[in-house]
């Protein structure tokens, strides 16, 4: 392996050691300006606020001395006032005299110590000032009497826009010390406001006088008082003013009233909290900085770009030598195998990457011709391995298929089994249990767990059918046919139930039997509901055959008298009427017409009686022919009401016994015969039916005398009629008769009615022979 060249250490560190000192020089040169900017402004603001701080100084004093000369003198009058007692007169001569020795006040007043005015004492000048106390003053006044404190109130300006101020000051009395009144002084301000007008000021300078709410009270302006200039939010001033401690504070940039920058120095006033606020505009005050600064940032800029230049040449011929590097690997890349060497004119580190890179070239270039013979070569065997692998995936995929369905049948099979609302047990050839579901468990009372692997004959069947059972499955297994039979078993509790089994041989694929699949239904109470049933149909069947014994014996026994009953009753009133009166004539006839009804009596009691008991004749037949022939039975009666009758709708072939549904309709339309009522113009019957669902409903409606509803019921029950209407002819069977037979078809019989509506009598009989079966039962 060839050994590069060794490369003279200057060469290895001239790039870098220009682009680090570029980018130093660059870095300090920025950081220099930037603190010489801030040292030489911080220094600046510094000088005109001492400046600013000697004038608030100066001004502090002179309104102390003012206020200090003022209160020294209201101070002595109140002493005066205190030890002088109650004569008016010489309270209101030393008022005027002290008035005179202080030019600046304007107006003193004497309250007493309910804040009433006892006297004044104004000058001749100072009427404007009267009426002009702030809203709350009185209030002020007393507290300061109260608690034994000065009281200077808010500035206020009088009519000729002169700012006042009020100083209260308690007046104690000599001999007990309690505050009596106050003495109240109007204080004008135009000494103050002269002395800070006439200050020479630039103009950028302006001076306030302020009261300790920040409120202005007198400036350097030449003007009368802005109520809107306000210091109250400005928070170094009112720190300033709240401190009376302190004179001086650090000079501070805000925002002034005049919506300008400002340098801002304030002092307070002692005693009464004041605060004196000098102002100068940074516009004017920082000029001489900016000029600087402009000056300083052009040279410092300068200095940049010189360095920038430098270092751009430094990272030019860089970046040039690494572009061809860069250039000739992509040519490489891209499999240009006539791709040139790279030549640089230097000896540095970048000379050195070209070499490397050149010899890297013709390294790759070698590996690449023996890479494409190998690829020749895995082609072809890639070729041979896709088609095999496209073989493998076809199979895969049938087999995946295969799979898929094979386990959904698996699940199915399996789902099937547990969700069966029959017992599964699949046995082997020794009987052992290899497969049940959860209906064995629920009938049998044993886990799964308890079941498998064990012997079926064993856990499950009683000892004395124990030996039958293995019969049964001994023949199932070599006979390879099906078989149905009826096993008991014993359950986990001990009880004992009877099992139909329907058992089918299971083979493997070379149709050997290998066990037994049994499918088992859980028929114990359809055995004891049976043997109930024949029990209580044989006891049914004796009484059935008793019962028409007897209807028959006392129908006999009855008729016989009644036959001659009726004969004699005959005889005596055709042969022998005119021997007798009429009186005996009408009860011989009413016993005959009794006898008659008697008669009518026992008939139907026998036919009610036998409906049910004995097996009809039931045929398909026409319900139309079958509601003629009871038409035309009744017809007579019909025309003698003359009552229109109308047949309406499409009667169907059923399957029922035509006698019987003959009786039905021939008692439904004799009954709206008789109950038509009399004085009916236009007495009307309809018969009618309609289809509905899986059986036809039929009906007979009248506009006779109706029903009420609470009888709706009871007419269908055997002797039960109307109380009213007990002089129409009937035995009170019929009805109950239709139902009877209605009934024993499968259907249903019921009324709509009302009292003097007429009545409407429905009933349903099945479509289908299979459907009456279903209602019976």
């Amino acid at each position: 392996m060839k050994h590069s060249p060794t490369i003279p250490w200057w060469d290895k560190i001239k790039n870098k050691l220009i682009v680090s000192l570029s980018a130093v020089l660059i870095v300090s040169l920025t950081l220099f300006g930037l603190i010489c900017a801030f040292s030489f402004k911080a220094q600046l603001i510094q000088q005109i606020g001492n400046k600013n701080i000697q004038l608030a100084a100066g001004l502090q004093e002179d309104a102390e001395s003012f206020l200090s000369a003022i209160m020294t003198e209201l101070n002595s009058l109140a002493s005066s006032l205190g030890e002088g007692g109650g004569d008016l007169a010489a309270q209101q001569e030393m008022m005027n005299r002290y008035l005179q020795k202080m030019p600046d006040v304007l107006k003193l007043t004497l309250l007493d110590n309910s804040g009433k005015e006892c006297l004044v004492a104004t000058r001749q000048s100072a009427d404007s000032v009267s009426g002009q106390l702030p809203p709350g003053q009185v209030d002020q006044n007393r507290v300061a009497m109260q608690q034994g404190n000065l009281f200077v109130s808010p500035v206020y300006p009088s009519y000729q826009v002169v700012p006042m101020v009020d100083i209260s000051i308690p007046i104690q009395n000599f001999a007990d010390h309690k505050v009596s009144g106050i003495i109240k002084a109007g204080v004008s301000l135009y000494g103050l406001w002269s002395k800070i007008s006439a200050l020479k000021l630039r103009p950028e300078i302006t001076v306030y006088l302020i009261d300790k709410n920040g409120k202005l009270i007198v400036h350097s302006d030449i003007g009368p008082v802005s109520t809107a200039i306000d210091f109250s939010h400005i928070k170094k001033v009112r720190e300033f003013i709240s401190d009376t401690e302190s004179k001086f504070r650090t000079p501070t940039i805000y925002i002034g009233n005049k919506n300008t920058q400002v340098i801002g120095v304030a002092t307070a006033v002692r005693k009464i909290n004041w605060g004196i606020v000098v102002e100068e505009s940074t516009e004017s005050a920082l000029a001489s900085y900016r000029h600087i600064q402009q000056i300083l940032f052009l040279s410092l800029a300068g200095l940049i770009l010189l360095a920038g230049i430098i270092l751009s040449c430094c990272i030019v011929r860089f970046t040039r030598s690494i572009d061809t590097i860069t250039k000739q690997a992509q040519k490489s890349l891209s499999g240009e195998e006539s791709a040139p060497m790279i030549h640089v004119d230097s000896k540095d580190e970048i000379a050195h990457l070209a070499e490397i890179f050149n010899r890297m070239q013709k390294q790759l270039h070698e590996k690449n011709e023996n890479l494409k013979r190998r690829y020749k070569e895995l082609e072809s065997i890639h070729d041979e391995f896709r088609e095999s692998f496209e073989e493998l995936e076809q199979v895969s995929e049938k087999l995946e298929a295969s799979q898929s369905e094979l386990n959904k049948q698996k699940e199915f099979e399996k789902q099937l089994i547990e969700t069966a609302n029959v017992l599964i047990v699949v046995l082997n050839r020794e009987g052992e249990v290899i497969l049940s579901n959860k209906k064995c468990e629920e009938i049998t009372g044993y886990d799964k767990s308890c079941i498998l692997g064990k012997s079926w004959l064993q856990l499950m069947t009683p000892v004395e059918g124990r030996e039958e059972y293995a019969k049964q499955l001994s023949e199932s297994l070599s006979s390879r046919a099906q078989s149905s039979y009826e096993c008991p078993i014993v359950t986990r509790d001990g009880t004992s139930r009877i099992i139909s089994w329907h058992s089918t041989p299971m083979t493997d694929q070379a149709g050997n039997v290998v066990g037994i699949i049994n499918v088992g239904e859980d028929v114990t109470e359809e055995k004891k509901l049976q043997q109930e049933l024949e029990v209580k149909n044989r006891a049914l069947a004796e009484k059935n055959e008793e019962l028409q014994n007897f209807v028959s014996i006392v129908s006999h026994d009855l008729k016989s008298p009644l036959y001659i009953l009726q004969d004699f009753t005959s005889i005596l009133l055709h042969d022998h009427r005119n021997e007798f009166g009429e009186d005996v004539i009408y009860y011989l006839e009413r016993i005959k017409k009794n006898a008659e009804n008697m008669e009518k009596l026992i008939v139907d009691i026998l036919e009610f009686s036998k409906i049910g008991t004995t097996e009809g004749d039931y045929q398909n037949y026409p319900i139309s022919q079958i509601v003629q022939r009871a038409v035309d039975e009744l017809k007579p009666k019909i025309d003698e009401k003359n009552i229109h009758l109308t047949i309406s709708g499409e009667f169907p072939t059923l399957f029922c016994d035509p006698a019987r549904i003959l009786q039905v309709f021939t008692n439904l339309i004799s009954n709206s015969i008789k109950f038509m009522d009399p004085k009916n113009d236009l007495p009307m019957i309809e018969i009618g039916c309609q289809k509905l669902g899986e059986e036809y409903e039929f009906f007979v409606k009248d506009n006779g005398i109706g029903i009420d509803k609470e009888y709706h019921e009871k007419i269908f029950k055997i002797f039960q009629r109307l109380k009213e209407l007990k002089q129409v002819e009937g035995t009170g069977v019929g009805l109950a008769i239709v139902k009877k037979i209605i009934e024993n078809h499968g259907g249903k019989v019921w009324v709509d009615s009302a009292k003097g509506k007429g009545a409407t009598f429905f009933f349903t009989l099945p479509a289908t022979k299979q459907a009456k079966q279903d209602n019976k039962g």
